[in-house]
């Protein structure tokens, strides 16, 4: 897998998977030289530390919108917490007749409450943060990404799904998209969201 991490495109990495780097051997695992970074979240950290200059920042010099920064890149995982486990999780793992419905739909509405908190934080801007795409949004994007492939239409949060469209432009998502992702959504689980 090829990452092409800042804004103008310049800088291009490999991601590996090896069972030495990592046991048990799980994907991402990133080498640079001799060193091998594991987890996604470390991996856009090291490489904002080490490869961002004045042109390429992701993460804020002004300590206040760096704090904003890092609260929307660590509250992004309730994405992942408040909808793909509770609903993706739950359907892929249970038979379609051993469903509780109304748990379902409970979950949903869950799950609509959090895209709502996002959608208000989106409403009248273009990026989580300021007016330039930051660290926040490399953290943000792919959850939302993940729903949307799940069949999610955001038809209810206008907002979400200008960011979705703006964000899913850039060239670096472009050069990076699965190729699979380019026919579509999935079976929609989340055609609800």
């Amino acid at each position: 897998m090829t990452l092409i991490f800042n804004k103008t495109g310049c800088f291009r990495a490999t991601f590996i998977c090896f069972y030495q780097h990592r046991k048990p051997s799980r994907v991402p695992t990133f080498k640079d030289g001799s060193l091998v970074v594991n987890e996604s979240n470390a991996i856009c950290m090291y490489l904002e530390e080490k490869y961002s200059n004045d042109s390429n920042r992701l993460l804020p010099v002004d300590v206040e919108e760096r704090s904003q920064v890092y609260w929307r890149m660590f509250e992004s995982g309730n994405i992942q917490s408040n909808i793909t486990v509770p609903i993706v999780y739950s359907i892929w793992n249970t038979k379609p007749e051993d469903r509780n419905q109304a748990e379902l739909d409970e979950k949903f509405t869950k799950a609509k409450e959090e895209l709502g908190y996002w959608e208000r934080t989106l409403t009248g801007r273009s990026y989580l943060v300021g007016d330039r795409f930051t660290m926040a949004d490399v953290f943000f994007y792919p959850f939302l990404a993940f729903l949307v492939r799940l069949g999610a239409t955001l038809r209810e949060f206008p907002a979400l799904k200008q960011y979705y469209d703006l964000i899913s432009q850039r060239p670096t998502v472009q050069a990076t998209w699965p190729p699979h992702w380019k026919e579509g959504s999935t079976a929609p689980i989340l055609a609800a969201l």
